[in-house]
């Protein structure tokens, strides 16, 4: 797992103080919540909002407002990150086994795939504004031969292209050559 996920982790796990239902409801928390979920990108993010409660361990703040602030100072030189609406994926790959993917779903993936280098490569740029996230930007596994092997395979569309492999390639020609030799004979029949 990624160090900085990891550290995340067992922070949250570490946050055994349970804020009572009206420190919650005196902290406004719902309101601020629902504030925040309607700026999100994507319903799944949207509803992880919703659905989070405060920190109440020091540690836990701590770590959410250096993580916070290292994506601000960030910003403060550059655009934001390439956020990515990751949901469509996801759903795609929860559905109940056994999953097949068709080929505009695989397009789909090498597009959210293709996002989230992006996003790895824009916080590997920052390093120095953004030093823990940098590392877990380290740490993240590239996408970029799984959207190359999509990519030669498939077309924006999601159809086997015919340079996928040179058996489909020779296959295909020969069944052009059967459809024009057929579409021949019929006319000469016409």
């Amino acid at each position: 797992m990624i160090s900085l996920l990891a550290r995340f982790e067992s922070a949250r796990r570490d946050d055994r103080v349970v804020l009572d239902a009206r420190s919650v409801r005196l902290l406004e928390w719902e309101r601020i919540t629902a504030q925040v979920a309607a700026h999100c990108r994507n319903p799944l993010a949207a509803d992880a909002v919703r659905a989070r409660r405060p920190f109440a361990s020091p540690v836990s703040v701590a770590l959410a407002h250096e993580l916070a602030d290292e994506v601000a100072r960030a910003l403060a030189d550059a655009d934001g990150p390439p956020l990515v609406d990751v949901s469509g994926a996801l759903a795609l790959i929860r559905r109940p086994p056994p999953v097949r993917l068709e080929g505009p779903d695989l397009v789909h993936v090498a597009a959210v795939a293709r996002e989230l280098d992006d996003l790895r490569r824009w916080f590997l740029a920052r390093r120095e504004a953004c030093p823990r996230w940098g590392e877990a930007a380290v740490q993240m596994a590239t996408f970029d031969g799984l959207v190359g092997a999509i990519g030669r395979a498939l077309d924006p569309d999601g159809r086997i292209v015919d340079g996928a492999s040179p058996l489909l390639a020779r296959l295909r020609r020969a069944v052009a050559g059967q459809e024009r030799a057929v579409r021949s004979e019929v006319g000469q029949a016409m």
